[in-house]
């Protein structure tokens, strides 16, 4: 049993016939009439009164539904459940020289991996000068660059030595 299948019988019983429904779902009415055949092969009954005029649920199909509708409801929380989460997970942009990356990408990554900020990192590469402009635009949020760069930032700007060659 699918989900596609579950969503499938459920706008069947809201549409009342195979080609509103599979419209509704967007799929063809073939691919929908052998999807729900097959649902109902898996689960053993059937779900549908086929009639001239549409479909209607069995009274096993009622009970379904309900089941198909709670499912569709658990789902739905489910997803605004992921959706807050990413949500609230803020974005840490790092500039840095191509060269710096080799160096220092896995040493930042694993201090990040073990704070308690839950940050996910945005890596930008650009020279010293380009990532400088970025601090300054708030384009980045930090940047990694050489003391050459360094030394040159103003005042709006805070700097920190985090490796010497001494």
């Amino acid at each position: 049993m699918r989900l596609a299948q579950l969503e499938y019988f459920k706008a069947l019983c809201e549409c009342g016939s195979f080609t509103k429904a599979a419209e509704q779902v967007h799929i063809t009415q073939p691919s929908l009439t052998k999807a729900i055949k097959e649902l109902e092969q898996e689960i053993g009954f059937s779900l549908l009164i086929r009639t001239p005029k549409g479909v209607m649920p069995t009274e096993n199909g009622k009970v379904f539904l309900t089941h198909c509708q709670r499912i569709d409801m658990e789902m739905k929380s489910l997803q605004a459940f992921i959706d807050s989460v990413h949500v609230d997970v803020p974005v840490l942009r790092i500039g840095m020289p191509p060269i710096f990356g080799i160096s220092f990408i896995p040493e930042i990554e694993q201090y990040l991996r073990e704070s308690p900020l839950h940050l996910s990192i945005q890596w930008i590469e650009g020279a010293s000068v380009k990532l400088h402009e970025m601090l300054r635009h708030q384009e980045i949020d930090a940047a990694v660059a050489s003391f050459p760069f360094a030394v040159s930032l103003d005042n709006a700007l805070s700097c920190r030595s985090i490796i010497s060659e001494d």
